[in-house]
């Protein structure tokens, strides 16, 4: 029988690997808004008109910084704490660093839109928990 607590250093790993995933999801998004905003009011002739440029382009290099720090931080993260059971690393996305062949455990949760991946990462910031996505072994962070 395995021990299914993590230490608190493993604790803190656990979320802030998650925290940067998040933070890099929110970048990418803001870079997105961002491009479109500049886009539309290009596009619409209202560029010259809004004083949008010289903020536009400050947030999107902010944006930039986030997202590139924020995925440093997560690949320094995501192989340092692994599952008591299986040996699985609890941050690593199967699909995204192999291997592809993985399959979820069925007791691990999903929602609508999201990878088991991802919703894990989200439940890791909201809920505090995890779960091993290779034998289901469950972790609380609090």
């Amino acid at each position: 029988m395995t021990d299914p607590h993590l230490t608190k250093k493993e604790k803190n790993t656990v979320f802030a690997g998650a925290s940067s995933v998040i933070l890099g999801w929110t970048a990418f998004s803001l870079q997105g808004f961002v491009a479109l905003l500049v886009l539309g009011l290009g596009i619409s002739g209202q560029s010259s008109h809004v004083r949008v440029q010289g903020a536009a382009v400050r947030l999107f290099i902010g944006a930039t910084a986030l997202l590139f720090v924020s995925g440093i931080s997560y690949l320094l993260l995501f192989y340092r704490v692994k599952c008591r059971r299986c040996g699985f690393a609890l941050l690593r996305n199967p699909k995204g660093l192999g291997p592809t062949d993985l399959v979820t455990n069925p007791s691990s949760p999903k929602a609508r839109g999201f990878s088991a991946w991802g919703y894990q990462m989200v439940e890791v910031v909201r809920r505090h928990k995890i779960r091993c996505l290779k034998c289901g072994e469950e972790y609380k962070l609090a």
